[in-house]
């Protein structure tokens, strides 16, 4: 096998946003990549924001500078990550070039055009195509934008994978059409899944006045992680917790925890107005996070449209109840012990819930842990990469 094609380049740079599900994404099965790289078929090199906007990283660099080439880029990616029709990177190109590397993975949606290299992209979701709502303003120009950059993709990247079946059906049912030409590669699309594990070296610890700041010892909550954009529909869940609170005269409060970077106007006035029982909690640090899976009386996760969904998986690997929108991405991923209910009959799921929440069935962690692994996903991946060394 010729030297030059077994050197990898794995395009980290969207790492420079944190608190995404992107970004756990790219680095775990990133780490697991490189981890599973025993027979050292393959040489990767790595692609990370410039160093002053990786400090959050230090930990994950610790792990994959062992085994990998690390390359700091020097300027960050910034606003164009806000315009999805960005297809040309010259300087990655000519990169790509000088260093004689024949396979470029991106694990998003906007890899760019680079001729004569193996490019793999993935694409995690179509949300934006699929809710009406996504955009808060330029809406039909920017969904148009978005569909040209996701074609774009489609007929530029050699392999196309998705995290799930449901984003895969729902790329062939939008582009699978005779007139698009693009059937037969959509229908061989790999499905690498996003991975769940509990093994976490905390770099820090949960601090006492956290849990007094947020009065977390006293009171039993419903627990929703994730950012603020209008799919996740979290003004259904405010809904759903005050009609279960006041049918049940049940006193339960509802955590958001997560990113709140996403300017959602209508959501913050209703958290407003509903703070008797509403309770932010912005960007929790690792550990805090673990604290609230474990002691949350059950997940709330009502997304209108997911790529796959990862706090369900966050907390049926610790074992908690989990009440989510009956959405086929959620019929996948979430566990059978799971409640999916329908966000538009609140009145008639509310007893449902209710009979839920005491019952004694929870999810199976050793099951999770066994179908839905970093360690699984990767091998998955690296067998794709390897082949694009044929």
């Amino acid at each position: 096998m010729n030297l030059k094609k077994k050197l990898v380049l794995l395009d980290l740079r969207y790492l420079e946003k944190k608190y995404t599900g992107l970004s756990r994404y790219a680095i775990n099965i990133s780490k697991n990549l490189i981890k599973e790289n025993d027979n050292k078929k393959l040489k990767y090199i790595i692609i990370l924001p410039p160093p002053k906007f990786c400090k959050h990283l230090i930990y994950d660099i610790n792990q994959i500078k062992q085994n990998s080439e690390i390359i700091y880029w020097d300027q960050k990616r910034g606003l164009r990550w806000k315009f999805p029709f960005f297809i040309l990177d010259i300087k990655l190109y000519y990169f790509l070039l000088k260093r004689k590397i024949g396979t470029y993975f991106c694990p998003y949606i906007d890899a760019p055009l680079l001729p004569g290299i193996n490019v793999i992209s993935t694409i995690h979701d179509t949300t934006p195509i699929d809710i009406n709502n996504y955009f808060q303003n330029f809406q039909l120009l920017k969904k148009f934008l978005y569909s040209f950059r996701l074609l774009i993709t489609l007929y530029s990247s050699n392999i196309i994978l998705t995290v799930s079946n449901s984003t895969k059906t729902r790329l062939i049912s939008l582009y699978g059409k005779q007139i698009f030409n693009l059937k037969e590669k959509l229908e061989n699309i790999k499905v690498i899944p996003n991975g769940v594990s509990l093994n976490i070296s905390y770099k820090d610890n949960i601090e006492l006045n956290d849990l007094n700041k947020y009065n977390l010892f006293k009171n039993k909550y419903f627990l929703y992680v994730g950012d603020r954009r209008p799919h996740k529909n979290i003004q259904s869940i405010i809904t759903l917790v005050k009609l279960y609170n006041k049918k049940f005269n049940k006193n339960f409060k509802l955590i958001l925890a997560g990113s709140n970077n996403y300017k959602n106007f209508k959501l913050l006035s209703m958290i407003n107005q509903n703070k008797r029982f509403v309770l932010e909690i912005i960007n929790p640090k690792d550990s805090l996070l673990d604290y609230l899976y474990n002691n949350c009386e059950a997940l709330c996760f009502l997304s209108l449209s997911e790529g796959f969904g990862i706090p369900i998986l966050e907390a049926a690997i610790r074992e908690k109840k989990i009440i989510a929108n009956k959405i086929q991405i959620f019929k996948e991923v979430a566990p059978s012990q799971s409640l999916l209910i329908d966000p538009n009959d609140f009145e008639n799921m509310l007893e449902d819930i209710n009979k839920y929440l005491k019952n004694d069935i929870l999810p199976d962690k050793k099951h999770i842990k066994k179908n839905w692994s970093w360690e699984k996903s990767a091998s998955l991946l690296s067998k794709i990469l390897l082949s694009t060394m044929d």
